[in-house]
């Protein structure tokens, strides 16, 4: 029994076994071929990108179909099998039949003469019985082996003929078969020549869409190149003519700062001879460099901060985003450490830069951005731990130190949330409201509802010790220095006496 099917007749050769190996090797080269695994590569916090998705898709796709077409293929391979079991049986039982006639045919054959002796014998005894009659006798005989003769002739051209049939069958078959795994071959080629093409077109397209995108990319860049050197170009030439109006200004200023600091001093002389400081000695009005701070930031958050919201310049918001990222994620890292606040002071320094040589606007917008961020820590952490602040002042006075434009944008942004780091004593202005004048006292809503008291006073007890600690920092030799603690000093003494004077004295002597 060979394969489970029959016994192989003697002289009978296995063709099965060439055409089995042979369509097994057919299915073989249509399975996808095993792929040289590339090494395990490190995990990264990288975020793969739209083209290394669309690749990983279709490579899953492109497997998957691999896979469908295996399975196709398996299937008719099993078919083709069973179906050519079919035919082999179907042979085998027409070489039996084949076989047999033959063994008759060769037994008759056999037999032929014996029966040929029996007949001439029954002929000599006819004829020596009936002498008279031999010739008719001999008659007889000879017709009679002449039909038998003619009659085995008949049956051996019979049985020939259903012989040649027989194997013309076969052959037949044989080459219906041929001819239909030479179809099967011609396909699956056809079939791979066709993949291996398209796959070559994906490439080429892909290469070809590859250099487009290339190509539109470094045209975009060069572009913004372009448009980024002619709008620096423009920044420098409005920046020289702003620096030139401002240097007139400034002189202008430094005389009329002379004249209110002299006419300050002679007030001050006369406020320490009195006994008792007078309830109008000071006004509600924002006096000295404060209100050039103030109106500084006032102008970056009405002029520039449109440009982020509006989304008209992409490039301005996507630097102060990231600006701002790194600004948060670095503040938050600070510690009583004099290396650890260099090495932050570094990084914030290198962000500062990087948004200055892109635009002026990029950079006075990350450094009210900073001045915020500082604040809001001054509220939150300082506000709780007192300690807190020294590290953050010398923060601060590193930056302000490389950045001479921070000293302005920092104070003008304390103001604007504590305007008690000017003076602690406000009243309320003819026809202003008890909201506006709340906010202006730095109060704050919490739910819709205005902050206590108490709140108030923690967030900004938090800033007044920032404040404190910028001013009696000593570490880095600074401008704005225990001179201005003095002179705040002096303005809250010199006020009208208010409840949140006390504490904000306890905080900025502690």
């Amino acid at each position: 029994m060979k394969f489970g099917y029959y016994d192989a007749p003697q002289g009978y050769e296995e063709e099965g076994d060439e055409d089995e190996l042979g369509l097994s090797l057919s299915l073989l080269s249509i399975l996808p071929e095993p792929k040289q695994c590339s090494p395990i590569k490190p995990a990264t916090n990288r975020k793969p990108t739209k083209e290394e998705l669309w690749r990983a898709m279709k490579a899953e796709k492109d497997r998957e179909a691999k896979v469908r077409q295996s399975e196709t293929f398996s299937k008719q391979y099993r078919q083709k099998v069973a179906q050519r079991d079919r035919t082999r049986a179907r042979v085998v039982g027409l070489e039996d039949v084949v076989q047999r006639s033959v063994r008759d045919l060769e037994a008759f054959r056999k037999t032929l003469p014996e029966r040929t002796n029996e007949v001439r014998s029954v002929a000599e005894a006819v004829c020596r019985e009936y002498r008279p009659s031999v010739v008719e006798a001999e008659a007889i005989c000879v017709d009679g082996m002449r039909k038998v003769k003619e009659r085995s002739d008949r049956e051996v051209e019979r049985q020939r003929d259903e012989i040649q049939a027989l194997a013309d069958g076969i052959e037949s078959r044989k080459r219906e078969k041929q001819r239909q795994e030479d179809q099967l071959r011609r396909e699956e080629e056809a079939r791979r020549s066709a993949a291996r093409q398209a796959e070559e077109e994906a490439l080429r397209k892909s290469a070809q869409e590859s250099k487009e995108q290339a190509q539109a990319k470094a045209q975009a860049k060069a572009e913004a190149t372009r448009k980024l050197q002619a709008a620096e170009e423009r920044a420098r030439l409005a920046k020289t003519a702003e620096a030139e109006k401002a240097a007139l200004a400034a002189q202008n200023a430094q005389a009329a700062n002379d004249a209110k600091e002299a006419e300050a001093r002679g007030q001050a002389q006369k406020a320490a001879k009195a006994s008792v400081p007078q309830s109008g000695s000071t006004s509600d009005s924002v006096e000295g460099p404060f209100a050039a701070r103030l109106e500084k930031v006032n102008k970056i958050r009405s002029e520039l901060k449109p440009l982020i919201k509006t989304g008209q310049n992409q490039a301005l918001k996507q630097t102060v985003f990231q600006a701002r990222m790194v600004f948060t994620r670095r503040l938050g890292q600070i510690v009583n450490s004099q290396a650890k606040i260099i090495e932050i002071a570094k990084e914030i320094n290198e962000q500062l830069k990087n948004a200055r040589s892109q635009s002026p606007e990029a950079y006075l917008l990350c450094q009210e951005k900073l001045a915020k961020l500082i604040i809001k820590q001054a509220e939150g952490e300082v506000a709780v731990k007192r300690d807190a602040a020294f590290p953050l002042a010398l923060l601060c006075v590193m930056l302000y130190n490389a950045h001479t434009d921070f000293l302005d944008i920092l104070l003008g942004c304390m103001f604007r949330k504590c305007p008690y780091v000017v003076k602690v004593s406000f009243s309320k202005k003819p026809g202003e409201s008890e909201d506006d004048f709340r906010s202006r006292l730095g109060y704050k809503k919490v739910n819709g509802a205005w902050e206590t008291l108490v709140q108030n006073g923690e967030r900004m007890a938090g800033i007044i010790a920032l404040y404190a600690a910028i001013v009696q920092t000593t570490l880095v030799p600074h401008s704005h220095a225990i001179s201005e603690a003095w002179a705040w000093m002096a303005r809250v003494l010199n006020g009208k006496p208010r409840r949140i004077a006390s504490q904000l004295i306890l905080v900025f002597l502690e």
